[in-house]
């Protein structure tokens, strides 16, 4: 029995410290929310910096043009679709004047990326053809290969068939193999590749160990930090582990804080807030989630918000009612307080009053029978 008790009462504290350092995220959180046109001002004004910088590049200086545009891409690419899309087809039209395919190839892998970003996948194929793989750099290759390693584990997910679900992860694998195998040794791309490949072929644990090394070992970008923690959170999602809310807290600041329209961390909280039935806070990251993907221009995103919206609207409203009637009962019920508190009070008041009106008939008796008694003794005194 000892022993049961002192194990709770080590217990106890780990609850408590949990429970505040969540409690802690949500308040940095709701901060970071009200702060978000902050970072996309900043955001902006980087953007237009550039943007001035490429009007003052000579028409006929096609390689800085293809630099800047390439920036521009960079800043847009999980900002804004459609700006992203511009500039990566400038840098398509320029390399196609500078007769160079493969920074012609190396464009297509970049609106690649942002067309599966947005939710078009036979697009997203489309554009992917006729690319000679074997003439990109290797950075380039392992872009390639991940976003094919993307594409495909989200069609299995998306079908989640026996059949096809099975011939889209075989194939997701055999790219993600490639992408690994061109990483350089104990690189970010390498840990993640491998911790990724885990996760989606069943062995959790192990994918885990992977992500864990890279948020406590390695130094991460602000991006980079908030693609391993909302993976991690994912592989926990099933447990009672509370990092699981934990660690898509940290990732949705971090998306904050970087302008990252094209996120899933902020949709995935709100998901996760839903089954434990925080309603309140599900309705106001669900909207925040859905401006994000308005914003970026995620249709399949948009598709998954509105899906969860209605429902979760429908509860708060049910929620709202029930705060009003509570609040109803509850000022109901001190409004009775309130009256039963003056009616006792009044009662008391003249029940007081007439104690006083009744002390005083005795005080006054007492000074006649005192001054009686003061006659009767001075009468004995003459006798």
């Amino acid at each position: 029995m000892r022993k049961y008790l002192f194990l709770l009462l080590l217990f106890i504290p780990c609850i408590a410290f949990a429970t505040s350092k969540t409690d802690s995220l949500f308040d940095q959180l709701n901060r970071e929310l009200n702060n978000k046109s902050i970072y996309d001002h900043q955001k902006e004004a980087d953007i237009q910096k550039l943007k001035r910088s490429l009007k003052t590049v000579p028409a006929n200086n096609l390689q800085a043009q293809f630099s800047i545009c390439t920036r521009l891409y960079d800043e847009y690419k999980a900002y804004q679709y459609d700006s992203a899309y511009v500039y990566a087809t400038k840098m398509q039209d320029i390399s196609h004047q500078l007769k160079d395919k493969s920074k012609g190839d190396y464009s297509k892998v970049k609106i690649g990326f942002i067309l599966l970003s947005s939710g078009m996948f036979k697009e997203t194929f489309d554009n992917l053809r006729g690319i000679d793989v074997k003439a990109l750099d290797d950075s380039i290759k392992i872009e390639y290969y991940s976003l094919l390693t993307r594409v495909y584990y989200d069609l299995a997910s998306y079908d989640n068939d026996k059949h096809f679900t099975v011939y889209y992860n075989g194939l997701a694998n055999k790219y993600i193999d490639s992408a690994i195998a061109l990483s350089k040794p104990d690189s970010y791309d390498k840990i993640y590749f491998t911790g990724y490949k885990k996760l989606k072929n069943g062995q959790v644990k192990e994918s885990a160990i992977d992500f864990i090394t890279l948020l406590d070992k390695y130094k991460l970008t602000m991006h980079q930090k908030a693609i391993v923690a909302s993976t991690l959170s994912n592989i926990y999602a099933d447990t009672k582990n509370q990092q699981k809310v934990d660690l898509l807290i940290e990732a949705t600041i971090a998306d904050i804080k970087t302008s990252t329209k094209e996120t899933v961390a902020l949709f995935w909280l709100a998901q996760l807030l839903y089954k434990e039935g925080d309603i309140k806070n599900t309705y106001v990251y669900l909207q925040a989630a859905l401006q994000d993907a308005e914003f970026y221009g995620a249709r399949q995103r948009k598709i998954q918000i509105g899906t969860l919206l209605p429902l979760v609207a429908s509860e708060r409203l049910n929620y709202v009612e029930k705060e009003k009637t509570r609040f109803l009962i509850y000022l109901s019920s001190i409004t009775i307080l309130a009256l039963l508190v003056i009616v006792v009070s009044i009662l008391l008041f003249k029940q007081l009053n007439k104690l006083r009106i009744k002390e005083k008939i005795i005080d006054d008796k007492n000074v006649q029978l005192e001054k009686i008694n003061d006659k009767l003794v001075e009468g004995t005194k003459i006798k």
